[in-house]
Formats: structure tokens, C-alpha cells, sequence
């Protein structure tokens, strides 16, 4: 289940180089036009990828508290939420993995919230749903995302 859940939310790798192109022009961009929340979520997806968690956490939190109702905003964050939650059950440490999927179910309700028809938010919902439910304690959430 976790290869299909990484691959769903967490950005596939890509080359590090291109990446890091990407976020420092980025950087750039918000440092002369401003630091809108869709840009914001757009640092979070590249931190991602990059393997820079907390900067992609802390991105991704700043871009929902400048727009609420950016979609992609919350979908950022439930992107670092589940690679959170995965990172976590990656160290066999169950506690944390059930509050961050649980987050990342409320930041994708809130994305169907304000966009309806995002039929990956739907489906990753779905999914996380399901997980959730068929594993009730956190030792084999945890396990099952290994």
C-alpha cells in the first residue's frame, strides 16, 4: 500500500537539478511579485521532491493560512502530511502516523470542498479513507505503509 500511497501524494523523484532550477527561480519570482499561496504550494511540492520535508510542511502550512480557498494550497499540505506519516512509519514509529494521515484526510475533504469535481483529491481520499478504517491501531497503520 505505501508504494501506491507515495506515488498518489508525494511527487514522483525527479532530477535534483531541475528541481533545485526550479525552486530558485521560483524564489525569485515570489521575492519580486510576492509570495501568493499558489506559489507557496509550488515550493512545498518542489521541497518534496527535493526530500526537504519540513520546508515542504512549513510551505505548504504558510500557503493555507495566505488563502484558505486555494485548493492546491491544501493539497500541498496533505502532500506533506502523508509523506510525513510515511516517513514516520519508515523509523517503526507508529505514533504521529495516524494523526498525520488524519490531516491529510481533512486537508483533501477541504480540496473537495472548494473544487468538487478534483476527482485525484476524491480518490486519494478514498484511499486514505480506507486505510484508516482497516487499521485502527497505529502499530499496523504504520506497518502497512512499510
Amino acid at each position: 500500500m505505501s508504494k501506491k500511497l507515495a506515488q498518489l501524494l508525494v511527487p514522483a523523484e525527479a532530477d535534483y537539478v531541475e528541481v533545485f532550477q526550479n525552486l530558485a527561480r521560483l524564489h525569485v519570482e515570489m521575492q519580486r511579485q510576492g509570495a501568493t499561496a499558489a506559489r507557496l504550494a509550488h515550493v512545498a511540492v518542489l521541497e518534496l521532491q527535493m526530500g526537504h520535508l519540513a520546508e515542504a510542511q512549513a510551505a505548504a502550512q504558510l500557503a493555507v493560512r495566505r488563502d484558505r480557498k486555494d485548493a492546491e494550497a491544501h493539497f500541498a499540505l496533505a502532500r506533506t502530511q502523508v509523506a510525513e506519516a510515511i516517513q514516520l512509519a519508515a523509523k517503526t514509529r507508529p505514533v504521529g502516523v495516524r494523526e498525520a494521515l488524519e490531516g491529510a484526510t481533512d486537508q483533501l475533504r477541504e480540496v473537495l470542498k472548494l473544487n468538487p469535481a478534483d476527482e485525484e483529491a476524491g480518490q486519494q481520499l478514498a484511499m486514505l479513507d480506507t486505510l484508516l478504517k482497516t487499521h485502527p491501531d497505529a502499530a499496523t497503520l504504520a506497518s502497512s505503509l512499510n
